[in-house]
């Protein structure tokens, strides 16, 4: 192992950060304590540290700091890069990019500028008064996402009630008495690593790192031509160079420090390049971040050295594009997978779409559903999402968190969409493949795109959700609203929506069915005057029991009625059409509660699966990475990557570690 590295005293420094109630602004600390602002406590609680340890910031502090961020609100859920819940939060009102004004100017703002605030990997956790923090990561940062009003998220939970708990408040608007703390902001940078470490039996090269002492000499260099090599270098080291030069050849085990523009990269180029010419094995090159990766990779073209391959996707360098793992395995998958493994992705991608389609649908179903009900104007009835109606009964940040939820909708659409057309092209891809021709590009038309564009969720509540629930669960009270099928042009939720708005009878159906009886009875008396007669006849209206009118009364005094006593609820439900206005409301909102947990529930499970697929897609691509590492002579990437890719790196098998700016590098690594 070789270690190339500057020291850098401020390098092992920690930043968390607090929220000091005196100022009312996130200030610096190297401590270890991180205060979290509760806005809305009743006592300005703050959660303790592990030590015990408490900041009891105001809520007016947390408005200002610069790593609290109110009205979080949850919109839906995203597959990419990883399954995730969607959040819109509000900036802090310190926020550079709170004071643009332009969606355009938010863009530029945060392509250049805003990579601090909650960037991908960063710790997070949702605080509110009374309630245990919940903690998760960002996984997906999009800047068009962040660039709205409202700017949106997606966070990763642990698999469990947190995932289902969020799911189940999709749409609701704002939560309550709640902000999203910015914990840490490279969270992904020590985990895998603390991840690795818990899983190692040894520790490798103990002799040298742990009990310090002396190296063992190099066994895999062919000393034949490597002295005449270094002393061709003669001329353009000095003597500490040259020193260095030759203990990393020398010694299994090597560190070169120095300060900056001693030639330490110089050196480590120089070592690469020996190593390469006079062994066969492998050389693995670790850098803390990935400029300092960029930079030592194209030096190493610069020696014209070019059997490299970069792990990791966030390289800036145009020309270490080619040599990019994703980019060689994509030009040779069809040559490194078999036909069972083709097959098999081609399956994964498939379930992984159908996955995404109905989290799609159950999302629309959880906003749709989401706040009080209403009777539109076409006479249907709808869930108002929270936030949604006029100034006078929504608050602002309600306002905001609605129209959130409708850019969200919108982009999510997108999202399926793009992934539909991906599908499609490898399905053109491996068709041409198999026929030796080139695929061609068939985009939609313009109309169509635009059509695709305009249709909203397909949703009917009665026939898509309470109907069939009714019918499992409640299949008395379903067949009180079951529209007869003799009468085809009423729609299927007609009686659902009569008895929402509160009428006291079944309306056209009682019409139809009486003129049926009256029918009938006529036919079998053979006059036909009294059946047009019975037609005519005043509707029956349904009156309450003495127990419904009581489950009302507790209701107008904002007191709970029992639905677990079944006597209450056969009082109920033996006439539906008898309750009053305020339990029929009462009983639909309890109906959809429970269809949204089993919703939620459905979700957490899907997106669990989701995620399982996805490690199964990575595994079949991890073939083909293989095999494009196993024929690299160098292979880059950072200390995050290398722990990311432990399993694969492990099967690789490099013989050489370089780390290259080891100064950089935190303890956790």
């Amino acid at each position: 192992v070789l270690g190339i590295s500057q020291p850098d005293p401020s390098a092992a420094q920690q930043q968390t950060f607090s929220v000091d109630g005196a100022s009312g602004a996130g200030s610096s600390s190297s401590s270890s304590t991180t205060g979290l602002a509760t806005p809305g406590s009743s006592n300005s609680s703050a959660a303790a540290s592990r030590s015990g340890s408490q900041v009891l910031p105001s809520a007016a502090a947390a408005v200002n700091s610069r790593n609290v961020f109110q009205q979080p609100a949850v919109l839906g859920v995203c597959l990419k890069p990883r399954p995730c819940v969607m959040f819109s939060v509000q900036l802090p009102n310190s926020h550079r990019a709170k004071r643009l004004k332009t969606k355009q100017e938010r863009l530029d703002f945060w392509k250049e500028y805003g990579h601090g605030t909650l960037p991908s990997d960063a710790l997070v956790c949702l605080a509110a008064p009374g309630q245990p923090l919940v903690f998760a990561t960002v996984v997906r940062r999009d800047v068009k996402e962040l660039a709205e009003e409202q700017p949106m998220i997606g966070l990763a939970f642990e698999p469990g009630q947190d995932v289902e708990r969020m799911i189940s408040l999709m749409g609701q608007g704002p939560l309550p008495n709640t902000v999203l703390v910015q914990v840490s902001t490279n969270f992904l940078s020590t985990r895998p690593v603390l991840q690795c470490l818990q899983q190692m039996s040894s520790v490798p090269l103990a002799e040298e790192i742990v009990d310090g002492k002396l190296t063992h000499p190099t066994s895999y260099l062919n000393k034949e031509g490597l002295d005449q090599d270094l002393a061709g270098l003669a001329p353009s080291l000095d003597s500490s160079q040259h020193t260095a030069l030759t203990s990393a050849l020398n010694h299994r085990v090597a560190l070169i420090q120095g300060p900056p523009g001693t030639g330490k990269t110089f050196i480590g180029v120089n070592l690469c390049e020996l190593i390469l010419k006079h062994s066969t094995e492998k050389i693995l090159c670790v850098c803390y971040t990935n400029h300092a990766l960029d930079q030592f990779l194209e030096a190493l073209l610069n020696k014209g050295i070019k059997d490299i391959v970069r792990i990791g996707s966030r390289s800036k360098s145009k020309r270490l594009e080619q040599y990019n793992l994703r980019e060689l395995a994509s030009n040779s998958r069809a040559q490194t997978l078999n036909s069972a493994e083709s097959r098999r992705m081609g399956v994964v991608y498939s379930d992984i779409e159908s996955t995404e389609k109905r989290l799609q649908q159950l999302a629309d179903m959880l906003t749709i559903t989401a706040g009080p009900l209403e009777i539109g104007s076409d006479g249907r009835v709808y869930s108002k999402v929270a936030g949604s109606g006029n100034s006078s009964t929504s608050s602002p940040a309600a306002a905001a968190a609605a129209k959130a939820n409708q850019v969200w909708q919108q982009r999510s659409k997108e999202l399926v969409e793009e992934q539909e057309k991906a599908s499609k092209a490898r399905q053109e891809a491996a068709a041409a493949r198999r026929a030796g021709s080139t695929p061609a590009k068939r985009p939609l038309s313009p109309d169509q795109d635009q059509q695709q564009r305009k249709e909203g969720p397909s949703f009917d509540e009665w026939e898509d959700a309470i109907g069939p629930f009714l019918e499992g669960e409640r299949p008395a009270v379903w067949e009180q609203l079951l529209v007869p099928s003799e009468m085809t042009r009423t729609a299927r939720n007609y009686l659902w929506t009569c008895w929402l708005k509160g009428f006291r009878n079944k309306g056209a159906v009682d019409r139809f069915t009486m003129a049926k009886e009256a029918q009938a009875a006529a036919a079998r008396s053979g006059g036909w005057q009294q059946a047009k007669k019975g037609t005519q006849a005043p509707l029956r209206m349904a009156e309450p029991s003495a127990a419904v009118s009581a489950a009302a009364a507790k209701l107008a005094a904002r007191q709970p009625v029992d639905l677990e006593d079944q006597d209450v609820l056969d009082e109920l439900f033996e006439n539906i059409w008898s309750l009053p206005p305020n339990v029929r409301h009462y009983l639909a909102q309890h109906w959809r509660g429970q269809l949204r947990s089993d919703w939620s529930a459905e979700m957490d499970d899907l997106m669990q699966t989701a995620y399982k697929l996805q490690q199964e897609l990575k595994a079949l691509h991890d073939s083909s990475y293989e095999a494009v590492l196993q024929s690299a002579r160098v292979i880059g990437c950072t200390t995050t990557g290398a722990a990311l890719q432990k399993d694969l790196l492990r099967r690789t098998a490099p013989g050489v570690v370089m780390v290259e700016e080891a100064g950089e590098i935190l303890e956790a690594h």
